[in-house]
């Protein structure tokens, strides 16, 4: 059970990092995070990023021999970078539960996918396998699926795409989690299908008081459901405020960028938008200062010193990690 008034999850200096070749590829490089008890937290960058790296950790998903994690991930007063695996496998799954972007690939194809739901139930409930049937029959049926008594005897490819996500969050469901991590469960859905899941996340929130870590690209959906926006850029937060705050009044030119590079409905037919220069870091070694600054137009001199997330110019909470002057800023945003 969840207990306390404060943040329901803290991140401190968390760092991923996987052996490669090279060497040590740092995919998460020091974060600093929390999420509210209720809340909506999007995490949102290009590919590479780190988003996915950093939402695995926070319940152990990529340890391994050849990763390396350190920094605090505190749930609930329990502090979960440091926990024997024994506890979080109590903590996955019943109190923090991760909906994975292709649900096709995470369900077992050889299952029904009621007996999914029931496995689920039956790791952290003493109950029937009966009784954990009905429940799984209510919990599809909750999230949307029409006939949840049919689905139930489904096989994962006998359902569409859509359906197939709603059973993903249903498995999550299964224990009334306090958290659900949902790394772009609208990815390769139709416009319709994407807008009922994001309904469906939203009715989660409100209705059950969950908290949800959202990883996605598409700042649409972002301004459509989100309370608050993490931005990440090679591993680092760059900027994360309230969504007003940061998708109407961007503070760090990677924001910018991002904002710039997504179509109006109200602007010139047939204009190319604008893209943002040079590649995402990918490689073991990174700059000494912003990662950001090999791409960015305004960069200088004191952008070689590392950055640190701060509030600058914002409202108290809007943080960024850009040294650029307030006028440089501006610029970058009227560009």
């Amino acid at each position: 059970m969840v207990t306390g008034t404060g943040p329901l999850l803290t991140v401190r200096d968390l760092r991923v990092e996987f052996d490669v070749p090279a060497g040590r590829l740092p995919a998460v490089a020091g974060v600093d995070l929390t999420l509210a008890r209720g809340e909506l937290l999007a995490l949102v960058g290009e590919s590479g990023s780190g988003k996915s790296a950093l939402a695995m950790s926070l319940v152990g998903l990529n340890r391994g021999p050849r990763v390396h994690i350190t920094g605090e991930v505190e749930f609930d007063g329990q502090e979960l970078v440091s926990a024997p695996e024994a506890r979080l496998r109590k903590v996955r799954g019943r109190d923090i539960v991760v909906v994975f972007q292709d649900a096709l690939a995470a369900l077992n194809p050889l299952q029904r996918v009621g007996a999914q739901v029931v496995e689920m139930i039956r790791t952290h409930q003493r109950v029937t396998r009966a009784q954990a049937w009905r429940r799984a029959e209510e919990l599809l049926g909750d999230v949307g699926i029409g006939n949840p008594q049919r689905a139930a005897r489904a096989y994962p490819h006998q359902l569409s795409g859509g359906m197939r996500q709603r059973v993903m969050i249903a498995i999550g469901l299964a224990n009334d989690p306090a958290v659900l991590i949902a790394d772009e469960p609208t990815t390769a859905l139709d416009v319709s299908i994407q807008a009922q899941v994001l309904a469906l996340l939203k009715r989660l929130q409100t209705e059950h008081h969950t908290s949800i870590i959202l990883i996605t690209h598409d700042l649409g959906v972002v301004a459509e459901v989100a309370d608050r926006v993490a931005v990440m850029y090679a591993g680092r937060i760059v900027e994360q405020g309230t969504r007003d705050e940061v998708l109407f009044s961007p503070q760090h030119p990677y924001t910018m960028a991002l904002l710039h590079s997504v179509p109006r409905v109200d602007g010139p037919v047939g204009d190319r938008l604008p893209a943002i220069a040079g590649a995402p870091l990918t490689g073991v070694r990174r700059p000494p200062g912003c990662a950001f600054a090999p791409r960015c137009g305004f960069a200088h001199d004191a952008c070689g010193t590392p950055p640190a997330l701060l509030e600058r110019f914002g409202k108290p909470g809007h943080l960024d990690a850009c040294v650029l002057p307030a006028a440089t800023r501006e610029k970058a945003s009227a560009s």
